[in-house]
């Protein structure tokens, strides 16, 4: 069977995050894109020299921002007969051997086109990493919830806010609708980006996939998660190089070298400047709230605006609740 996924990395002055996922990943000679997005110059010369060193497809950013950047993707990849993207941050990784061909080859299924965003089983902690290695089994973070009642995921029980019971519901180990994947990671068929998905330059990074998968439920396309491919998603391996532990947050307070007025420089965390440095423009929020009417966050800031949304899935996922199972499951 031949290749049907390709990979996608945006970069933005992370490069050492970037070798040290090389250096754990078996990526099973699938290509690799890296695109990056106005690294410094000194960070620019790091990532071509990894890149080159790797075999790995280097280049500079074409259009600002997460969504055009998934356009360059779609350019770079479908000429050479790839139909899927498969895009990672830097700190999640698959668990398990043999990720990228068992998942090439679950995606040959036809019924797989059909479909928006694809998420996984994405372990988000310590705690719900060690409990997957001692039974692989585990449910960990499946999706985002925004719309549901709930704690805005489908999560493990010991998060105390989710109304999905993983632990009991056997209907969250098929491939099942979401609302919104688990960002960390997230995979699309090329053919159907191009048809449903309108991208946008102002999303840099955060909340680029929440909308993405927005305007697929906004044309009844279902996003799924498939719960048999598991992930780590590991943040605490960022400080170790450099970066703030949480992305939006800056996590702890420290100080991080960044380039300022063209010379490297050290800032305090909870710092703009820092949060420019890795992750650009911010007010992600205000974009959300703009675009789709309601407050990220807030389902009862939905309820004014629900009469634009009647006849999509978005009023369906508005209207369910996880206590009673996924709102859809799919034998693929």
């Amino acid at each position: 069977m031949g290749k049907r996924i390709g990979l996608v990395f945006t970069s933005r002055n992370n490069y050492n995050m970037l070798e040290n996922w090389i250096g754990m990943v078996d990526t099973e000679n699938f290509q690799i894109l890296n695109i990056d997005e106005d690294s410094t110059k000194e960070n620019k010369k790091i990532g071509k020299k990894l890149c080159e060193e790797n075999g790995i497809t280097y280049m500079d950013r074409e259009d600002r921002g997460m969504q055009l950047n998934f356009v360059t993707a779609c350019n770079f990849y479908e000429p050479k007969g790839i139909e899927w993207i498969i895009w990672f941050a830097h700190d999640c990784y698959p668990k398990r051997k043999h990720f990228f061909t068992e998942l090439n080859e679950f995606v040959s299924k036809p019924k797989m086109k059909e479909f928006g965003v694809v998420g996984f089983n994405v372990l988000h902690n310590d705690l719900e990493i060690n409990s997957w290695v001692a039974n692989d089994k585990y449910l960990g973070h499946l999706c985002r919830s925004p719309l549901q009642v709930g704690g805005m995921y489908y999560r493990p029980a010991h998060h105390g806010d989710s109304r999905a019971r993983l632990e009991t519901d056997d209907r969250f180990r098929k491939p099942f609708s979401v609302e919104s994947t688990k960002w960390d990671v997230g995979m699309f068929n090329i053919s159907q980006y191009r048809k449903f998905v309108e991208p946008s330059d102002e999303y840099h990074f955060f909340h680029a996939w929440d909308d993405i998968c927005f305007q697929f439920l906004y044309n009844n396309v279902h996003n799924i998660c498939l719960p048999q491919f598991t992930l780590a998603h590991e943040q605490y391996l960022k400080p170790k190089f450099g970066l703030p532990r949480s992305s939006p947050s800056l996590g702890e307070a420290k100080s991080y070298t960044i380039e300022k007025d063209g010379e490297e420089t050290q800032v305090s965390g909870n710092n703009e400047e820092v949060r420019e440095h890795f992750y650009g423009k911010w007010g992600h929020h205000d974009v959300w709230k703009e675009r789709w009417g309601f407050d990220y966050g807030d389902r009862n800031t939905f309820e004014s605006v629900k009469g634009n949304y009647e006849g999509t899935l978005i009023n369906e996922f508005y209207n369910h609740d996880p206590m009673n199972g996924p709102l859809k499951s799919f034998d693929i």
